[in-house]
């Protein structure tokens, strides 16, 4: 019985920990000033399963990282006052899951922050969240699943996602 009520409220713990991760972006899904791109788990189950040439080895190698991905939300705003508001909504999200700088890169006027939860490995993160400014541009994407940089470069080039480090 102490098992199943240990298991129990560690199931409790990382339910509640998913739900307030997601509330510290859900004002920015309503607002109209911001540009939102929401890909969920069934959604990458589906593009993986899309037919691809087996010679394109840059494809197959975009169809090994979705199948591995759980999450891809991105916000964009140009509005001043939303960017403000979007930074300080990113910054918490990064102190409350206990997120670490991964790196920073600033250059041609884009300043932008990578940061991953502890528990990723010396290859593999589950969890990545990007803070990027270009001039009025304000961008922040989450990205969450079990994949290595590496792979994630294969994404960035398929999808024209910039500010993400490729090879």
């Amino acid at each position: 019985m102490k098992q199943i009520t240990k298991i129990f409220v560690l199931l409790l713990a990382f339910s509640a920990n998913a739900l307030f991760a997601q509330a510290e972006f859900a004002d920015f899904e309503k607002n109209a000033k911001v540009e939102l791109i929401s890909v969920n788990k069934k959604m990458f189950q589906m593009m993986a399963n899309v037919k691809s040439d087996p010679g394109d080895k840059e494809t197959q190698a975009y169809n090994q990282l979705i199948k591995k991905l759980d999450l891809l939300k991105s916000y964009e705003t140009t509005d001043s006052s939303v960017s403000g508001q979007l930074q300080s909504a990113a910054q918490k999200y990064v102190t409350n899951n206990k997120l670490v700088e991964l790196m920073k890169v600033s250059e041609g006027g884009l300043n932008a922050t990578y940061y991953v939860n502890q528990s990723a490995t010396r290859t593999n993160i589950n969890e990545l969240l990007m803070v990027s400014k270009q001039s009025s541009k304000n961008t922040v994407m989450l990205i969450k699943g079990n994949f290595s940089l590496d792979e994630l470069s294969a994404l960035t080039k398929k999808m024209n996602i910039s500010a993400i480090p490729t090879n």
